[in-house]
């Protein structure tokens, strides 16, 4: 007879089973078998502190499940299922089933309220069982293949999604549960043919397939792509050509891609590099690059659909990352500088920028200004301007220590045009008085596109001030009477771009 668990304490209130933790075994070296008995620790990851909490859990093999509000654990106890209701500590271990060899997974529907628990029973036999999820008692079982390992539940919660083995396309067999009847898989998409897909992750009828077109070491045409397989379409697509883990976000907004490099002296024979990724789920565009301590695994829960948790096995600590808080890039201010223009002040607009917010200019920090939540501004050296090239702008931000976030970037064309190509023009000037007169000055952009030049040598008055509000960026075509200047009747010189145009009393006059 197995042994009755007993918590170690009752806990007042549920409120301080405040989620998320993280749940694990630890062997108990006053049994004289290593493995033969272990109590159960949970880690509280948002203060990353860890308590006893399942005492003498006995031979727990295999990890340790939750269901996905986190309210009920699973673990296996040598041939048996045992779960625990989180939610209230005065409740002893409940045995769900009996005669198992391996818990392979636990899919969790509160839709139709089942759990549907995927083992190899004693026979090595896959089978599911369904199991009503608040009695927590088997109600039928399953019987096929596709129900193991790599099929997820349709939106509904009705059907049994599975990835189908087929090089030419993506395609997904649904099996009907209670019907117990299974249809011809359907293709999603036009991807293919290719060498091999995986089903990296799965949500609510999502499937994130990852698949390659060549096999070779460094996987460099690794792709991964977004289905929606209750409408069998696909959302995006995604190329990533490292060896990697995919996670679909339980928000569905996102997926997060981690960089591994293999090495057999880690287990599973992997190295966790600590870069990750985070896509839109709908563009496909990226959004942050997270760099973080290597040797980490990233948990994700559903009732904190927009946290990434990233946890350390030998430190027991985690680090905690927000995907709505991280920094955003949206616009510069100007998109072409002309070549050799001079140090300049660039605007960057984006969300959730900090004081410690850092412009990055091709991968370097430039010297930043917080300005707001949504504004910085950088300096932009002479030097980053002096060749005609594609330079990259994105944000950093620090997230945590030896930790930090970084945007996607956006392209500022450093241009060199030709000097007829953008003229300063002098439309005319107005007498006020004897010695007040007013110029009236415009430009003429042969180019076909915008062209950014800050005051500097390339735009700028004389004499001084150099800066008497003419413009920055210069439109296609040609612009009359955008701005205008004071001065005395005296020579005032304009030049822009290695040409120049001067106003005087003599200048012809407005009408």
């Amino acid at each position: 007879m197995l042994k009755r668990i007993l918590f170690l304490t009752v806990l007042a209130s549920s409120a301080v089973y405040a989620q998320p933790y993280y749940y694990y075994f630890k062997h108990n070296s006053a049994y004289d078998v290593p493995g033969y008995s272990g109590d159960i620790y949970r880690l509280d990851l948002m203060t990353n502190s860890s308590e006893l909490f399942v005492k003498d859990a006995g031979r727990v093999n295999g990890p340790i499940f939750h269901n996905s509000d986190q309210s009920r654990i699973f673990f296996q106890v040598r041939f048996s299922l045992a779960t625990v209701d989180v939610s209230d500590p005065s409740l002893q271990i409940k045995y769900a089933l009996n005669g198992i060899n391996e818990v392979n997974e636990i899919k969790d529907s509160p839709k139709t309220n089942r759990y549907y628990i995927t083992i190899d029973d004693m026979q090595d036999s896959t089978r599911t069982i369904v199991v009503d999820r608040q009695m927590v008692e088997p109600i039928d079982t399953i019987y096929e293949d596709y129900t193991s390992y790599n099929s997820f539940l349709s939106q509904d919660g009705k059907s049994l999604y599975r990835l189908q083995d087929d090089s030419t396309g993506i395609f997904f067999s649904e099996y009907i549960i209670d019907s117990k009847q299974q249809m011809k898989p359907q293709r999603v998409g036009n991807i293919g043919p290719f060498v091999a897909a995986v089903l990296s992750d799965s949500r609510s009828g999502y499937a994130l397939v990852s698949y390659v077109y060549n096999l070779d070491t460094n996987l460099t045409s690794l792709e991964y792509t977004i289905c929606n397989v209750n409408t069998r379409e696909i959302i995006a697509s995604i190329k990533f050509p490292w060896n990697s883990n995919g996670y679909l976000v339980p928000a569905e907004n996102c997926i997060v891609l981690a960089k591994l490099i293999s090495d057999r002296s880690q287990a599973g024979g992997e190295y966790h590099t600590g870069d990750i990724s985070v896509f839109d789920v709908h563009a496909g565009t990226l959004l942050q690059r997270l760099k973080l301590p290597p040797e980490g695994k990233i948990l994700l829960f559903d009732n904190y659909p927009n946290m990434v948790y990233y946890y350390f096995e030998k430190k027991q600590t985690s680090i905690n990352i927000d995907l709505t808080k991280l920094p955003t890039i949206g616009t510069i201010n100007t998109q072409n500088v002309l070549v050799g223009s001079g140090a300049f002040t660039l605007s960057v607009t984006g969300r959730n920028f900090t004081t410690t917010s850092k412009v990055r200019l091709n991968g370097t920090n430039r010297a930043t200004t917080f300005v707001s939540d949504t504004l910085l501004q950088a300096t932009i050296r002479a030097g980053d301007v002096d060749t005609a090239t594609t330079v990259y702008i994105a944000v950093r931000d620090s997230i945590a220590p030896s930790s930090h976030a970084t945007t996607d970037s956006v392209a500022l064309n450093i241009i060199s045009v030709p000097q007829q190509s953008l003229q300063p023009i002098l439309d005319c000037v107005t007498q006020i008085n004897d010695t007040t007169y007013t110029a009236w000055f415009g430009y003429e952009n042969d180019d076909t596109t915008s062209i950014f030049v800050p005051v500097g040598p390339q735009n700028e008055f004389s004499p001084t001030p150099n800066e008497r509000t003419q413009p920055i960026v210069f439109a296609p075509g040609r612009k009359d009477k955008i701005f205008s200047v004071t001065f005395n009747g005296k020579n005032l010189t304009w030049k822009l771009n290695g040409n120049e145009v001067v106003a005087s009393k003599k200048s012809p006059r407005c009408n």
